[in-house]
């Protein structure tokens, strides 16, 4: 009977790490189709975002007229309406970082494309929502942190200022006259 378990366990093992190795071969193949589709070139974005203030504030406000509004949303659309979505898609082609082969141009800005950003985006695309939403919280737990941090900081900055209060004897004669 141990014999028995143990040949189950193992079949099971290797019948896990197949199906996982599958299904990541399958995730990457369709995120490797999407970032070619749509041509998005993650370091090129980089890139674009770190260098243009204007794009980065034009972002933001796209960013605020999609945002869901109100409490309640549902799952499929998370309270973004298909408007607004389509508004938004439009938005990402005429910035450049998204070109879908609708577009006039889609064939004539494969020489602006870097292979090596598509694989990139592919590779992160592959991640999948519930890592880059990890990713998310942990930035904004950080953030937080941080912030207290310098709060704390800057109450004990202040209360050894107001601590350290220069004695009279230690003043010295500010009349004088060098």
């Amino acid at each position: 009977m141990a014999r028995l378990n143990t040949y189950f366990d193992d079949m099971m093992d290797r019948v896990t790490e197949r199906f996982t190795f599958s299904t990541r071969m399958v995730t990457f193949v369709a995120s490797l189709t999407i970032a070619v589709v749509t041509q998005l070139d993650v370091i090129a974005v980089v890139n674009k975002l770190s260098m243009d203030d204007k794009m980065r504030d034009a972002f933001v406000q796209e960013a605020i007229k999609v945002a869901p509004t109100g409490s309640t949303s549902s799952s499929a659309t998370l309270g973004v309406d298909e408007a607004k979505a389509r508004d938004y898609y439009l938005f990402l082609g005429k910035a450049g970082v998204l070109n879908l082969p609708t577009s006039k141009n889609w064939v004539n800005n494969w020489s602006n494309v870097s292979v090596a950003g598509i694989f990139l985006s592919a590779l992160l695309l592959s991640l999948g929502a519930p890592f880059w939403y990890a990713q998310l919280n942990n930035l904004l737990r950080l953030r937080s942190v941080i912030a207290h941090k310098d709060e704390a900081e800057r109450k004990d900055r202040q209360s050894l200022t107001q601590k350290t209060a220069p004695v009279e004897s230690e003043r010295g004669d500010l009349t004088a006259v060098g």
